[in-house]
């Protein structure tokens, strides 16, 4: 068939295909030149291109393009009733040549089209920052917004609020700001993803409170070390939120949320911290304020221990603490820390486990000199002989990577684990056979506690 006699319906199907594929590409240079062509390619591609089934092709407008683009698109996307329109905007792509008059121009463009927004996506850095436009981003209302992402670099001082606090069908938003920033109250947040510090974590909380229909919440920590501010007088309660997420933060600071935040509805947190030692020579970590929140069966309870960190899983939780980077000399507190935190699930959920999996990479037998708490294997047999007591329950243990460390703490010490009926030890290809020291282990295993030794392959 002719080019020129393909029906009208199937150049539309073929377009909308291509609109889903753009999604992908938005921010990049082939958007535009992608989207362009769909109307150069013949007089029936150009009618095609822009029929009101095809709007979305042209409601995406990235304030970098040249200003007669962004004004024909706008056109173009002015078919409809509904002007809803998709606008990115990164400081960096507007280059160093007349910055200030395409300053002016990005300005009046919110001024003028906020109004129309649905989706916008700041990305905004210092060195290319201005006041005109840091006004308009403050005090333009959003009646229409119901996706923001911003991301502020380091040294934005001038963007301290958002849409003059009015942009009442924001649906989800990601704020990477400054600490000058204050989250306005957005009664109609769905999902909230935040970075925080001791300076703003407070008045994060209070403000909290008035957005109860929050779905997802996830805090982004700094990579400061922050003071921790003054405590919230009343618990923050978000009784439609089921999913919060913890990510690279202080543990005090983690903590402190997770001690004045409630989610009666919780059924997924995950909490990555970054380990703090206090003044008072202790370790902070969350996992304490963590376990009381959650309504876990416990199942699977599955343990990973790493020279500079360790997670903890479960259904519907993830804890992990890290202390690559904590400069404490004195590991004998720190060792006491990890192994009550490995027992936490037990001692504060009452759980009685059939299983646990324990995936063991510790494998050095001295610590670096700038690792002052990696753990070694040494450190390993402390915090087993700390870890196992807790878990009489056990039938089943399963392991994986480094298994002599775990398989020699059970063998010394047949008191941990009494009820253990079977190990379970899952390798990879790459990761060879049994040696014969673990083979030996086994075996006496087998035949002093009548365990059953099952090996699976990956």
């Amino acid at each position: 068939m002719p080019f020129n006699n393909i029906p009208d319906e199937l150049i539309s199907k073929i377009f909308k295909d291509l609109e889903e594929d753009f999604k992908e590409i938005r921010q990049s240079k082939e958007y535009l030149k992608n989207t362009l062509s769909l109307a150069q390619i013949n007089k029936q591609c150009r009618r095609v291109a822009l029929t009101l089934t095809h709007r979305d092709l042209w409601s995406t407008i990235l304030l970098h393009w040249p200003k007669e683009i962004v004004n024909l698109y706008l056109e173009r996307s002015r078919i409809s009733d509904t002007p809803d329109i998709f606008v990115s905007f990164d400081t960096r792509q507007l280059g160093t040549r007349n910055r200030i008059l395409k300053h002016e121009y990005v300005a009046h463009f919110f001024e003028q089209e906020m109004k129309n927004i649905a989706h916008l996506e700041l990305d905004i850095h210092s060195q290319q920052s201005s006041q005109v436009v840091a006004d308009a981003i403050c005090h333009t209302h959003a009646p229409r917004l119901q996706f923001f992402a911003v991301h502020l670099g380091q040294g934005i001082q001038n963007i301290t609020t958002l849409f003059g606090s009015n942009a009442p069908l924001l649906r989800a938003a990601r704020i990477h700001g400054s600490m000058q920033l204050r989250l306005p109250l957005f009664e109609s947040l769905r999902e909230l993803q935040y970075r925080v510090d001791g300076q703003n974590l407070k008045e994060l909380i209070e403000t909290l409170k008035g957005m109860q229909k929050l779905e997802k919440l996830a805090l982004i920590g700094t990579r400061e070390t922050v003071a921790l501010a003054p405590e919230p007088t009343e618990i923050t309660i978000l009784p439609a939120c089921t999913w919060f997420n913890i990510d690279d933060m202080e543990s005090h600071l983690a903590e402190y949320a997770l001690a004045h935040i409630s989610f009666p509805q919780l059924e997924s947190l995950r909490v990555s911290e970054r380990l703090v030692q206090l003044p008072d020579m202790t370790f902070s970590m969350s996992l304490f304020s963590v376990l009381p929140t959650l309504a876990t069966e416990g199942e699977p309870l599955s343990f990973e221990l790493h020279h500079g960190r360790v997670v903890i899983s479960m259904a519907g939780y993830r804890f992990e603490s890290d202390w690559r980077n904590v400069a404490a000399a004195d590991s004998t507190n720190f060792i006491a820390t990890i192994g009550t935190a490995l027992s936490a699930p037990v001692q504060l959920l009452n759980l009685q486990p059939h299983k646990i999996i324990i995936r063991n990479t510790i494998s050095q037998r001295s610590r670096p000199p700038n690792e002052p708490l990696s753990l070694t294997r040494q450190d390993l047999s402390r915090v087993l002989d700390l870890m196992l007591p807790a878990y009489p329950s056990v039938e089943v243990l399963e392991m994986s990577v480094g298994i002599t460390g775990v398989v020699g703490a059970i063998h010394h010490h047949p008191d941990h684990l009494p009820n253990l009926k079977t190990i379970r030890v899952v390798r990879r290809p790459d990761q060879g056979n049994v040696s014969d020291a673990e083979a030996q282990l086994f075996q006496r295993i087998a035949q002093g506690r009548g365990v059953q030794v099952e090996h699976e392959q990956l």
